[in-house]
């Protein structure tokens, strides 16, 4: 989407830590205002040239509603990581319409994964309003660490449609200790994970680690990793898992994720990557 002709351009944004003086390595310069709900972006609409929208789908919609009503207010919407999930249930398939039809008021869709048929299939976001750029780890220049390979166990972690199911039962006939979080199981199926084993049914080897749902909870989990195992549920048509990926990579730990979206839509290069398919994941 070309920027704006202004000298200046003005973003509003709910990124909390957005620069407030910013400039871009293409030379572009500008400002930001930082704002978190739907009525305060209304409201200060007149104020920016373009709004950009950090992984909120609700206010995306919300925002690209109200403009379709209030065209005086409407301003150029940039959606970040924009996280869809394929319509499978009678609820999310009725309202694949109405989705549609909004995202059709948002200007351009910045993605970190490359593969977007999946989107333009279901919401009909063409590659035409579509970019990629490169995701990075969380802790790089944030918080210190010091790679070692060696390890404790194998780590299923994260939230974002994970597929503990098969994780569990490929355990069972591995000679190996495994790990996971203690779980959150209405956070997990927001995120539509799939945990349907009882913690009183895991298999003797996978041990549940206390999980302070914090960041500094979360590197202590992947310091003592020897493997960090990502299986996904099957019929994403997002990237799930770059962040632990590209964690585990940097703290040295092998990183096993079944062959899919999160390797051919983010690695150029598969040398440094440990690739273990277990089972086929489970179907949706």
């Amino acid at each position: 989407m070309p920027a704006p002709n202004c000298a200046s351009l003005r973003l509003l944004t709910n990124i909390p830590d957005f620069p407030r003086q910013w400039s871009s390595a293409a030379g572009t310069k500008g400002t930001a205002q930082i704002v978190s709900n739907v009525w305060d972006f209304l409201k200060n609409s007149p104020n920016c040239d373009a709004i950009l929208i950090n992984c909120d789908p609700s206010l995306t919609f919300k925002l690209a509603a109200l403009f379709s009503l209030i065209a005086s207010r409407r301003k150029p919407i940039i959606a970040l990581d924009l996280v869809l999930r394929r319509p499978i249930t009678t609820t999310s398939k009725l309202a694949r319409p109405l989705k549609k039809q909004l995202l059709k008021g948002v200007s351009h869709f910045v993605h970190y994964f490359r593969q977007w048929d999946g989107y333009e299939k279901y919401f009909g976001i063409a590659a035409n309003r579509s970019s990629y750029v490169p995701f990075k780890t969380d802790i790089r220049g944030r918080f210190p660490y010091a790679p070692d390979p060696n390890g404790e166990y194998v780590l299923c972690f994260g939230r974002s449609e994970r597929d503990f199911d098969t994780f569990i039962r490929a355990m069972r006939n591995l000679p190996f200790p495994g790990a996971i979080p203690k779980p959150n199981v209405s956070l997990l199926k927001q995120h539509s994970s799939r945990l349907t084993f009882p913690l009183s049914q895991l298999p003797p080897n996978i041990t549940v680690l206390e999980n302070e749902d914090t960041v500094n909870g979360a590197l202590r989990m992947i310091a003592r990793a020897r493997l960090i195992a990502l299986p996904l549920v099957a019929g994403r048509i997002s990237a799930s898992g770059i962040g632990t990926y590209l964690t585990a990579m940097l703290w040295g730990s092998a990183s096993s994720s079944r062959k899919g979206q999160e390797v051919r839509m983010c690695c150029r290069t598969r040398r440094s990557l440990s690739l273990l398919k277990i089972r086929k994941p489970s179907q949706r």
